[in-house]
Order: structure tokens, then sequence, then C-alpha cells
């Protein structure tokens, strides 16, 4: 009887309240990731040339709702944590919205040269928003052009430079979710030993009933 009681009880009960809460908090976090994922990654054509800007010195370039302004060429080989040289460019990015320009962030995308290995590495760097992130990256196929004429005419010789921007609306979802699995894998191991102690307490009682 208790047996048919208890299924009784049970399906009376909605399926979704007879999971844990730790169970529906990472699945709540699975479906975040998988959304921020897809918004990041399959809907970004990472391949279209509509994301290679060109800047002009000291004028907002317009590209979609965001202005972006070619500020200065950064060259230098001092006060370098790895590589033996940089050069990138410092960015403002102005939010553009009927007609005018409200500054939200400066960046500063640019490469790394290493002269023992003979290679160059890509400094990206990100703009983060609340409604996602905004990643910049310097075109390295003008990087040689560049140091060449600065060496010849200096760093305000350059008016033109060209970079790669990702606009990635909800890329802070992937990290929302992976948090809240985080928190709730570790909730559901915490309330798995809680369990397993309380089992522990009964089955020691039981016997000493016995």
């Amino acid at each position: 009887f208790e047996i048919k009681d208890q299924i009784d009880k049970s399906s009376k009960t909605a399926f979704w309240t007879r999971i844990p809460v730790n169970a529906h908090i990472v699945h709540l976090g699975l479906v975040l990731l998988l959304i921020g994922h897809i918004t990041t990654t399959v809907l970004v054509d990472r391949g279209d040339a509509s994301h290679r800007i060109t800047l002009v010195k000291d004028e907002i370039i317009i590209d979609g709702d965001y202005g972006f302004e070619f500020n200065e060429l950064i060259a230098t080989e001092d006060d370098l944590q790895v590589g033996d040289g940089f050069v990138g460019v410092k960015i403002t990015v102005y939010d553009y919205q009927d007609g005018e320009f409200d500054e939200i962030g400066v960046v500063e995308p640019g490469m790394l040269r290493f002269d023992r290995t003979g290679t160059a590495r890509s400094e990206v760097d990100v703009l983060t928003r609340w409604s996602g992130d905004m990643v910049f990256i310097f075109d390295g196929t003008q990087a040689q052009g560049l140091m060449q004429q600065t060496s010849s005419n200096g760093l305000d010789s350059i008016n033109l430079v060209r970079v790669t921007v990702y606009d990635l609306p909800g890329s802070h979802l992937v990290w929302i979710g992976w948090s809240l699995m985080m928190l709730g894998m570790l909730g559901v191991t915490f309330s798995g030993i809680s369990k397993n102690k309380q089992l522990v307490s009964r089955t020691v009682k039981l016997s000493e009933q016995e």
C-alpha cells in the first residue's frame, strides 16, 4: 500500500517539480551556453569581407550602429612583457544613433613581433558591453608596410589602417551559461553527499535497533 500511495502521489505531481532544483539550473545553463555559442559562431560569417574596415586617421567611419575613429598608430619595442616589437592602432569606438555619436570605449589591436623565430602574433582587443563583446583584429598583412613607412617618414605619416571587427551580441550568454552549469553541478554534488550521509545515518540506526 505504501508503494501504491507513493506512485499515486508522484503521478499527481508535475514531473518538473520532481526534478531537483540544481538539475534545473544545469539545464538552464546548458541552454544559455548553446544560445551564446550559436550567436557567436554559427550566425557570424567570419570570412565575410564586410567585417574588414578601412579607417582614416582622425575621421569617424560609420559602420552600422557604430562609429570607429583611428586616432594614432602605435609602434614600440619598449616595456613589452613578451615579443620584441609591437605595432598596433588606437581606435575610439562610438555608438551611433540618430546622427549623434556617444563614445563607448577605446581599443588597441595590433601585432607582436618575435625576432628570434621570425614570426608575429596577432594581439586581439575586445570591447565588452552589456549586450555582448566586440572583437577587433589588426590586419597583419599591412604590418610590414606600416613599419617600413614609419621608419622612413614617422608615425604621423600613417593615415590609413585596416581592422577586422566582429560584433558578437549574446557572447555573455556563453559565460553565464557555463557558470550556471558549474553552480548547478556543485549543488548536485553536495546534494548527493548530503543524501549519502543521511542514508548511512539511517542504516546505522537500523543496525543499532536490531
